[in-house]
């Protein structure tokens, strides 16, 4: 099973990267708009993804949810949640808000 984290805030790709590994065969993380296009294009499915909303540059997951072929699970982070469009918060299994305890991805977790 394959995981990825996309978030421009190394410090937090870092703590979820780690809280993940041990659960998932593959952790895949970026921390940058450009590299999660690049990640996501080589790696289009995954059973799990924890995307902050607001990205680097100004891009947001919006723009990246195109490339996803195949996700179990897509849940979304953002500091201001209502800030995100009524069909992306559809598509998500959960919004978090930052900042969020790690162990509130545990219902996400194999």
């Amino acid at each position: 099973m394959k995981a990825i984290v996309i978030d421009d805030d190394p410090l937090v790709a870092v703590c979820v990267t780690q809280y993940l590994e041990p659960l998932f065969d593959h952790v895949l993380v970026a921390t940058s708009f450009l590299a999660a296009v690049d990640v996501l294009r080589a790696h289009p499915r995954v059973s799990l993804a924890i995307v902050n909303f607001q990205l680097d540059g100004g891009h947001t997951a919006s723009e990246l949810v195109h490339l996803f072929g195949g996700v179990g699970r897509l849940v979304l982070t953002s500091g201001n949640p209502e800030r995100i469009p009524d069909d992306l918060t559809h598509r998500a299994s959960k919004v978090l808000t930052k900042p969020f305890e790690l162990a509130e991805l545990d219902i996400f977790l194999p």
